[in-house]
């Protein structure tokens, strides 16, 4: 689906490139901003979180039928909090997306579930759960998760998955780790991929950890322990093959990419044709919607945004104030607010690469 998702983006990006509007190739979901964990990497720790005036099952059906129309064809559920807080809609707005054939991606903290409500997402053939693992032992994901007993919580999520898709002889959800790289585990990136091993999960998803606030200092690598965990990862790939887990830890190039900062500014590769000097193409291809109804092309918190309770979905993806926003990453001056991590670089760069070469052999 990968593949299909990028085949999609070059084509409505090179019809953006031509004054042709698109709609967006992907939406984000917040179903809502609570959470039962304070996580010492999220850019919600310690932060007074917000749950006044939280959409409605009726209304998430009406933002997903928006959406479908605009063109989705993939959608992801997560965002600020954790989305099995509000288990009744999540499971909702998972059928009806089934139901619509559109491709779907969840992202979770893995301690909030029960063995029925793991059936019904097993039985819609749900196609792939992103599971927040920092620590293969309780001592290291307790402490990066706050809280005693997650690591417990997120073994018996593991298991019922492993059980249900067994019972009812389906292969989805397809169950990833999503790792966020620390001074506290990044001695333990290879016992993490034995743990996905273990519990069949095929793929883990290495993070580098974004300094957003004080607090993440804590945890931050820094000096020896970035050289160390270079010369870790050749052997933690090695080691992953050998077990058929995928990693990403190829596209952790360079040292600076460990740990970074919300503002760090990152290196253009310019070319002649304007369109490919974009800051980022999220705008272009991506919206998302937060718990409350508000609009953003991404799930950045600082970023401008429109009502979905004022206007529909249509009309914010083409409205002035989204364009502006495209313009200014044509322009190559992004809000102050930006931040892409490794992967994300890695996709603008084949997409940025992409539209050269479809420039330069028309």
């Amino acid at each position: 689906m990968e593949k299909n998702v990028l085949i999609t983006k070059k084509y409505r990006l090179k019809k953006w490139s031509q004054n042709n509007s698109q709609g967006p190739v992907s939406a984000e979901f917040h179903i809502t901003d609570r959470c039962n964990l304070n996580c010492l990497s999220c850019w919600k720790y310690k932060k007074k979180r917000e749950y006044i005036h939280e959409l409605n099952i009726q209304q998430w059906k009406e933002i997903l039928d928006q959406a479908i129309d605009l063109g989705i064809i993939t959608l992801y559920l997560g965002g600020g909090g954790e989305p099995f807080f509000k288990e009744e809609i999540l499971l909702n707005i998972i059928i009806e997306a089934k139901k619509r054939k559109i491709y779907g991606d969840l992202t979770t903290n893995g301690t909030f579930c029960e063995s029925n409500i793991v059936k019904k997402i097993v039985a819609t053939e749900w196609d792939s759960i992103q599971v927040s693992i920092d620590g293969p032992d309780a001592d290291t994901q307790d402490y990066l998760r706050n809280k005693k007993g997650v690591f417990k919580k997120n073994i018996y999520f593991l298991k019922l998955f492993m059980y249900w898709k067994k019972k009812l002889y389906k292969s989805k959800p397809v169950i990833s780790f999503h790792t966020v790289i620390s001074n506290r585990n990044y001695t333990k990136l290879e016992e993490i991929t034995r743990l996905a091993s273990k519990y069949k999960c095929n793929t883990v998803f290495f993070q580098q950890l974004v300094i957003q606030n004080e607090y993440c200092n804590n945890i931050a690598l820094y000096g020896h322990q970035r050289n160390n965990l270079i010369k870790r990862l050749t052997q933690v790939s090695n080691s992953a093959k050998k077990l058929k887990v995928q990693t990403n830890v190829n596209s952790i190039a360079t040292i600076n990419e460990i740990t970074t900062t919300v503002k760090k500014p990152r290196k253009l590769f310019f070319f002649n044709y304007p369109f490919t000097n974009a800051f980022c193409f999220e705008p272009f291809t991506h919206i998302t919607i937060k718990s409350n109804g508000l609009v953003q092309t991404c799930c950045n918190p600082l970023h401008e945004y429109e009502s979905i309770n004022k206007k529909s979905l249509k009309t914010i993806w083409f409205s002035n104030k989204f364009n502006s926003l495209r313009k200014r990453m044509i322009q190559n001056h992004p809000p102050t607010a930006c931040c892409t991590h490794p992967t994300k670089r890695n996709e603008q760069e084949r997409l940025r690469n992409f539209l050269s070469i479809e420039k330069n052999e028309s």
